[in-house]
C-alpha cells in the first residue's frame, strides 16, 4: 500500500491519481479488443482512439504504438 508515487519523470502522484490512471488503461484495452474482436480495421481502431480516447491523430503514441497494440490485443 502506498499514498504517494515518486515517479522517475514528472510530479508527485496520489494512489487515486494511479488507481484512475489504471482505470483509464483498462478502457483503452477493452474498447480496442472489442473492436478487434468485432473485425474492425486499422483505421477503426485509429478512429476509436482519436474519439473516445482523445488521442492526436498526428501524435506520435498513435503513429508509434498502434500496430504493437492491435497485436498485443488481438483476438
Amino acid at each position: 500500500d502506498f499514498d504517494v508515487v515518486v515517479p522517475g519523470h514528472g510530479p508527485l502522484v496520489k494512489k487515486a491519481d494511479v488507481v484512475r490512471w489504471r482505470g483509464g488503461l483498462e478502457r483503452l484495452r477493452n474498447r480496442v479488443s472489442a473492436v478487434l474482436r468485432e473485425g474492425k480495421s486499422k483505421q477503426d481502431v485509429s478512429d476509436v482512439l482519436v474519439k473516445e480516447f482523445e488521442w492526436d491523430p498526428a501524435g506520435a503514441p498513435l503513429r508509434g504504438v498502434l500496430d504493437g497494440l492491435m497485436i498485443e490485443l488481438k483476438p
